[in-house]
């Protein structure tokens, strides 16, 4: 089980872009990166994951635990 680093996103309409988050679902870790865009619901949010991939869509009912990577 993963040791979680960050603090829970609770509202997601407070996302913004250029926050730096960490994706779970079920404490397995899908993706990390940098928020790109999430609209004005906290619906639906885009991840610039870090590394090569392209940037993924991730939606609140997929019921994903997001979290703010805390900066050490």
């Amino acid at each position: 089980m993963p040791i979680h680093q960050g603090e829970p996103v609770r509202n997601r309409t407070k996302l913004q872009r250029g926050d730096r988050e960490d994706v779970f679902k079920k404490e397995t870790l899908l993706a990390s990166g940098i928020v790109d865009m999430v609209d004005l619901n906290g619906n639906v949010f885009w991840l610039n994951p870090n590394g090569a991939d392209r940037r993924r869509l991730f939606l609140h009912a997929d019921k994903l635990d997001v979290q703010i990577r805390v900066h050490l």
